[in-house]
């Protein structure tokens, strides 16, 4: 078994905190009543919420007094586990960006003693526990750009709107409300060029995503036109110097003819994209 802790001190007090683990596990159900294979549990003196997990169900459990909620998961990859507590008002469970249990919290959480402590067990059947990431914090305020909610949009901000930016019409969850500016559900590039409306850096101008650089605008000025020509010729020569002299903008660009590959093939395509 290995058992983990952290105090949750600095979140004491917090009225919109949450806790999200991704993870994945191949114990049998038949390890949840032992507590294993994976567990996660946020706590403080009053409350507790946790999370039993196998490798095709998820159990809350939050007290003996409430009902205790199943949840099916598919076997072999891994889910996103993540818990909302608005003070005393609400919590929301969700899997993989579904709520599956949500109502009134026992108390105002986190406040005494606040703790957070997972786990990944095999009681009775030998089993594999991996995670990819165990966050927690203040829940960032909705079309903010600001993950940290430390009152700037920068480049920690923009690594995790980049996890979010999945696309037009894919729901990306609710830790990407942050980043959903059009409030559409989804994190695509009409999210991007509000996310850079918001930008305060560093640096001066952040960074474009492949997905939301237009292919040709090899300078990233915005427009495909006969000022890309110098860049895509660095490009397809220099791809050193090109990323040297123009650090926020992906050389993906320069792929005209969309084959993954740039080469001279790309010129014909430039060409017909500048005309």
């Amino acid at each position: 078994m290995a058992v983990y802790w952290r105090s949750l001190s600095d979140l004491a007090g917090a009225t919109d905190t949450y806790v999200e683990w991704r993870v994945e596990t191949d114990a049998p159900r038949t390890e949840i009543p032992w507590g294993g294979g994976a567990a996660i549990a946020p706590a403080d003196d009053v409350s507790l919420y946790n999370f039993f997990i196998a490798r095709d169900q998820a159990r809350i459990y939050r007290s003996a007094s409430l009902p205790i909620v199943f949840v099916d998961v598919a076997p072999g990859v891994p889910h996103t586990y993540r818990l909302e507590v608005h003070g005393a008002a609400l919590f929301i469970w969700y899997v993989d960006g579904k709520v599956v249990d949500a109502g009134t919290p026992v108390a105002a959480f986190p406040s005494a003693n606040p703790r957070l402590s997972w786990r990944a067990r095999a009681a009775w059947v030998e089993n594999t526990t991996r995670w990819d990431y165990l966050r927690y914090g203040t829940i960032p305020a909705e079309a903010s750009g600001d993950y940290d909610s430390d009152g700037s949009v920068d480049e920690f901000d923009l690594s995790f709107f980049v996890e979010c930016l999945l696309g037009e019409g894919i729901p990306s969850g609710p830790g990407c409300r942050f980043a959903d500016f059009d409030a559409d559900g989804d994190t695509d590039c009409d999210d991007w060029a509000a996310f850079v409306a918001h930008w305060t850096g560093p640096p001066a101008v952040p960074p474009i995503p492949p997905p939301c650089a237009a292919v040709g605008d090899t300078n990233c000025d915005g427009a495909v036109n006969v000022l890309d020509i110098n860049a895509f010729v660095m490009a397809l020569s220099d791809p050193s110097a090109y990323a040297a002299q123009f650090p926020n903008c992906p050389i993906s660009t320069a792929d005209a003819n969309g084959d993954g590959a740039i080469d001279i093939l790309d010129i014909n395509a430039l060409v017909t994209l500048i005309e």
